[in-house]
């Protein structure tokens, strides 16, 4: 079911602010470039790294789209699901690439303004 909705998805041409859009949108792009038989922690790793990177999401937003989105999780991640998407969004929130990159972007915003 969800591994259709994401195949589903169709880009409306505006940015998703939704965290379930954005997880949507990641994944239907991974599984056109790795197909089907790609590894689905490795797709939640990458979108959660690349949410958490772009400042637009917090943490939780991160966990509560791996939950909502990710392709067959509950077999994949059966008794401990709500595990699995805190310690992926808590690791991809901490990852030095994602503080840099929002460190970044709050300092461009104060130059913006």
């Amino acid at each position: 079911m969800r591994l259709d909705s994401i195949k589903a998805y169709t880009a409306t041409g505006y940015e998703p602010i939704d965290p379930a859009q954005e997880y949507q949108r990641q994944a239907k792009r991974l599984f056109e470039r790795y197909g089907d038989k790609a590894d689905l922690s490795k797709i939640d790793w990458m979108i959660s790294l690349d949410m958490a990177k772009s400042a637009k999401f917090s943490q939780k937003d991160i966990e509560k789209a791996i939950q909502k989105c990710s392709p067959n999780i509950e077999s994949r991640k059966a008794g401990y699901l709500e595990d699995y998407a805190k310690r992926t969004a808590e690791k991809a929130w901490q990852a030095p690439e994602a503080v840099q990159n929002r460190q970044n972007k709050e300092i461009d915003k104060g130059i913006s303004r």
